[in-house]
């Protein structure tokens, strides 16, 4: 089984996969705060998610509705930042697409679809 992060790659999300497993989803979202490894940053891949972003939660709600809380403020974060999260947590979700919803400092983004 494998692990896929949304990294960035010229502006643009860009699946990436990962060797691993049974990692929560919370797990999956500190690898993406600790940004690419040195072989994905060779081929130009970067992260917009910053690293004291973490650690997360992830909570389920009804209807496939999923909030990921941040340990910063939501509002801070770029727009692909946020769709770096929501397509990452999604593809952890087994089943339907999730709709989710990234909270931090009190601010909420979403809830939001994966675009990619």
């Amino acid at each position: 089984m494998k692990t896929t992060l949304y990294l960035v790659k010229n502006g643009r999300l860009s699946a990436v996969t990962r060797p691993g497993r049974g990692l929560s989803q919370a797990d999956v979202l500190a690898l993406l705060a600790a940004g690419p490894t040195a072989t994905e940053q060779a081929h130009g891949l970067t992260t917009g998610v910053p690293p004291d972003a973490g650690p997360f939660s992830v909570t389920a709600k009804p209807a496939g509705h999923l909030v990921v809380t941040l340990s910063t403020p939501a509002g801070e974060l770029s727009t692909l930042a946020v769709e770096q999260i929501v397509c990452t947590v999604a593809a952890t979700a087994p089943g339907s697409p999730a709709r989710i919803t990234v909270v931090g400092a009190g601010r909420s983004i979403g809830p939001r679809d994966c675009p990619a």
